[in-house]
């Protein structure tokens, strides 16, 4: 077959009388829309090699040897249904019926005037060949569509409006063992039988309910538009787990004639989130903790890049959450301190040098924080190969030690006084023996000595005191009694025991209790209820004193409140919790891009969608999963987001699948600044699109197949009004009475109002079809339609609006509408003022005008002198992008129309 009818068709022609086979070629191809061959005999043509190739067969019926009824069974019979048209003489009835039952396509008599006649085969022709093209479009659509269902990877169903099932894919036998010979064309819900062993209600059969009704028998209920989603536990097959997705499918008239249901088994997916979700939990839990920040740093580009708890550790003025990035230029610079940089330094070596792929160790420096304060930093530092044994990152762990080594130094620090202040006491004791005249001096050391350290305990802000193991206190400084709002005295010398909840006393007890001579220094937080009723927490770092019965004697505590730390890490923790969740649930990939575009983080999401298992996103660069078409347009994206420093969205492209298939991803990008402004990083989401893009594109086939039959419809139909008129036209020539007349000239007018509203439904059809464009209104003035006895001036200022392609139609009814019913028109002005932030183009004509109730009935359809059509259309033209129109002249004086477009729509191209 042709590919296009307005292409030369090729025809074979087979008559015995060699007369009419040459008249026939002569007729056929002087039009030049057919290329004939002829031949003689049926024994001939079936015997061509190329009687395939041909787009008809023209065929006589009375032949010597094979007639035109044999010739017609052996075409259908070896080569299928190649168009066939009986063109013959004979006109019994019995021949028209065997032709007819033996599959020709049309069967049309010889006689009358060869003009008539062969114009009348050249239609006959056409319809065929065309008939034919579109039988064979709708069975390559068909099967086209067929193959989409059962090519799906998940199962897929289908009922119709009462209920019986219509499609049933492979997918779907596999999950329930039940094939499409079983189930096709059964009703009464028994596709619910095979997963759920009983009758009962499925989600297709819920759609029209509303989400509440649905949410009664499955869970996660979501509705996008007219489809459902939602997941359901199958206890029939072994509690699977299903994601469900209904839709409902519609005729032309919009009215639900059945519905689709997708299901596919994501059981596995369902424990695997369950596993990640518990094991990160505990995770975070543990590092909460323990106060650690985890780090890693690519040694190709000397990138740090550290956790959620960077800015509580290191005093940052950057936001609470999400992924932090420095050099590690910057972090040595501004925030090791100066003398420890060597550390950090002899371990870079010694990690990029390292030939042990498990090479673990362990460094202690001080930080600067931005508030000027130092810390004291333990850092575990680990290192990442490649294949070939290079180091190419380093990864690690920092905690933050400083209030241990405080507490040490502290307590080291009050030891030494206090073996001090001992030592000078045995010394005075010897002294004492020695020479009893000496006693007032050495006492006076011993004052001295303990002033000196009560003096330096005295001064620390940390709560510091001694008691005796049944709870008496020997020792309290200044900070200690404000804290607790009580006077020295009422302390020291008595059991004083800070009120305490019950559930820390137990802990409080198995402390004491755990410190020996091996271990005699142990720290402990807690609870105390103040006076007050609130409830504070404290952090305790106590040392044993034991005698030569290892026994204790007493104990040194050094405390601080530390409710605040607390309060903020339990802040933390719930912050980070609502964003894993918020990752973990999103239907849509989260991702973040170094400036580079490689992946340094992509949620869960990803391996649901994509296939791939998150460690084989991380390290590598987006280009390695978008398809080489879309990638120049993601790059001029991606550059446009980083210099425009703002939020890009809508971008269309594809991405591959594990499995080497493409899916259609819509994504938004941002850029990520620094605390100095600098964009360090690209994050975004990216949305699966595929069944949108799938359900567009087959709303494209749908429509221009609509388009198609509409058109070999409309085409029809004029053919038929043509044939109407020659007829009208025979009956006038032959029958001269002014009845007849009268009734002829009626059929024209109402033949002729037919085939108005027919070709206004061609252009009707393609409103809207193409996108709007830029139009230089002085490109579109009908002039070359303009009659001899009309002046059509313009004053249109090189003005572009934005339209419809079919502009041009507008001008040209407005042209029409000014020639019919102006009656006198002789003039004819185009012109455009601005009307606050809206160009009024205005045409306005010298005729009758238009009478002030009519003024906005002629935009109706059907109202009017003609056929009803033309105002209409310009108005539905013109709507298309936002553009009004309205009639405004004075009766009597001329027609004035008014065409207001909005701000936008127009511009000046001078």
């Amino acid at each position: 077959m042709q590919s296009n009818l307005n292409e030369i068709i090729s025809l074979l022609y087979v008559d015995d009388e060699e007369v009419l086979l040459n008249q026939g070629k002569l007729f056929l191809e002087r039009s030049g829309e057919f290329r004939v061959d002829i031949m003689k005999s049926a024994h001939d043509a079936l015997n061509s090699p190329v009687i395939q190739s041909y787009d008809a067969i023209i065929s006589d019926y009375q032949m010597p040897e094979m007639d035109g009824i044999e010739f017609l069974k052996a075409v259908r019979s070896q080569f299928g249904d190649i168009p066939f048209v009986l063109f013959t003489g004979r006109g019994r009835e019995e021949v028209v019926i065997e032709a007819i039952n033996n599959g020709a396509d049309f069967y049309l008599q010889k006689g009358g005037s060869p003009k008539a006649q062969f114009a009348e085969l050249t239609h006959k022709i056409k319809q065929a060949v065309r008939r034919k093209k579109a039988e064979k479009s709708l069975e390559n659509s068909e099967k086209q569509l067929s193959d989409i269902i059962e090519s799906l990877p998940d199962a897929t169903f289908a009922i119709n409006q009462t209920g019986h099932v219509i499609a049933w894919n492979c997918a779907i036998k596999e999950m329930t063992g039940v094939s499409s010979d079983q189930i096709l064309g059964k009703g009464k819900s028994e596709y619910t039988i095979p997963f759920y062993g009983c009758r009962c209600q499925a989600l297709i059969d819920l759609i029209n309910e509303p989400n509440e009704i649905i949410a009664q028998f499955y869970s996660n209920v979501s509705r996008v538009g007219s489809s459902i989603t939602a997941e359901k536990v199958l206890p029939h097959l072994h509690n699977i787990v299903l994601h469900i997705k209904v839709s409902p499918f519609y005729n032309l008239a919009g009215e639900i004639t059945g519905a689709i249901e997708s299901i596919r088994d994501i059981t596995e997916s369902k424990k695997s989130e369950e596993v990640l979700r518990e094991s990160q939990r505990m995770l975070v839990e543990a590092m909460d903790l323990a106060n650690l920040v985890t780090w890693e740093c690519n040694l190709q580009t000397g990138i740090l890049t550290f956790d959620d708890r960077f800015s509580t550790l290191y005093g940052t003025h950057v936001e609470s959450k999400g992924i932090h990035h420095m050099t590690a230029e910057t972090y040595m610079r501004e925030i090791v301190y100066p003398e420890d940089l060597k550390i950090l330094v002899e371990e870079d070596e010694k990690t990029r040098n390292t030939t042990d792929p498990h090479y673990m160790s362990k460094r202690e420096y001080r930080i600067i924080r931005k508030d000027g304060e130092i810390r004291f930093i333990e850092m575990c530092v680990g290192v990442t190969k490649d294949t070939e044994g290079r180091t190419i990152r380093v990864h690690g762990i920092n905690q933050d030690i400083t209030d241990r080594k405080n507490a040490e130094a502290k307590i080291a620090r009050s030891n030494e006084e206090l073996s001090i202040a001992n030592e000078e006491l045995i010394a005075i004791e010897e002294e004492l023996r020695q020479n009893y005249e000496e006693m007032a001096i050495s006492k006076q050391l011993v004052i001295d000595s303990e002033q000196r350290y009560r003096n330096v305990v005295e001064d620390q802000t940390e709560l510091i005191c001694r008691f005796l193991p049944d709870g008496t206190h020997i020792f309290v400084n200044d900070s200690y009694c404000r804290y607790f709002s009580l006077n020295r005295e009422k302390i020291v010398g008595s059991r004083f025991l800070p009120n305490i909840p019950v559930e820390d006393q137990k802990r409080l007890k198995q402390f004491f209790a755990s410190i020996t001579p091996d271990h005699p220094v142990d720290i402990i937080v807690h609870r105390i209820i103040m006076p007050d009723g609130t409830i504070r927490w404290q952090q305790w770092s106590d040392r044993a004193i034991f005698d030569s019965r290892r026994e204790v004697i007493e104990y040194q505590s050094v405390g601080r409140d530390v409710t605040e730390e607390i309060a903020t890490r339990e802040a933390l923790q719930v912050s980070e919790e609502r964003f894993r969740s918020f990752v973990e649930n999103a239907n849509d990939i989260l991702f973040s891009l170094t400036l580079d575009g490689v992946f340094v983080y992509i949620s869960p999401k990803a391996t649901e969608l994509l296939g791939y298992e998150i460690s084989e996103f991380i390290g590598k660069p987006a280009k390695f999963f978008i398809h080489p078409d879309d990638f120049p347009r993601n790059i001029n994206f991606y550059i446009q987001a980083r210099n425009l420093r703002k939020k890009m969205s809508g971008n269309e492209y594809r991405m591959r699948h594990k499995d080497g298939t493409w899916q259609w991803h819509s994504q938004s990008i941002s850029p990520v600044y620094d605390s100095k402004g600098n964009i360090i990083k690209i994050q975004g989401i990216s949305r699966d699109i595929t069944e949108r893009i799938k359900s567009e594109e087959a709303l494209r086939k749908a429509n221009c197949q609509l388009s198609l039959l509409s058109d070999i419809t409309r085409h029809d139909i004029l053919n038929n009004i043509t044939a109407i008129y020659g007829y009208l036209e025979a009956i006038e020539m032959e029958y001269t009475d002014p009845r007849v007349s009268e009734y002829l000239q009626k059929l024209k007018r109402i033949t002729n109002k037919i085939q108005s509203q027919i070709e206004f439904t061609g252009i009707y059809q393609n409103l809207g079809t193409h996108e709007p464009q830029w139009v230089l209104l002085d490109t579109i003035m009908p002039l070359p339609h303009l009659p001899d006895s009309i002046t059509l001036t313009t004053d249109l200022q090189e003005i572009s609006i934005f339209g419809d392609p079919m502009l041009k139609v507008v001008f040209f009814n407005l042209l029409d509408n000014s020639i019919r019913h102006g009656h006198r028109v002789t003039r004819i002005h185009v012109s455009t003022h601005m009307s606050e932030n809206d160009l009024i183009v205005i045409w306005e004509d010298n005729g009758e005008g238009i009478a002030k109730e009519e003024k906005e009935k002629i935009f109706e359809r059907g109202y009017g002198k003609n056929t009803g059509l033309g105002m209409f259309l310009v108005q539905e033209i013109l709507s298309l992008t936002g553009i009004t129109i309205i009639e405004t002249g004075v009766p009597g004086t001329g027609a004035r129309f008014e065409i207001i477009v909005p701000k936008g729509a127009y511009r000046f191209t001078g």
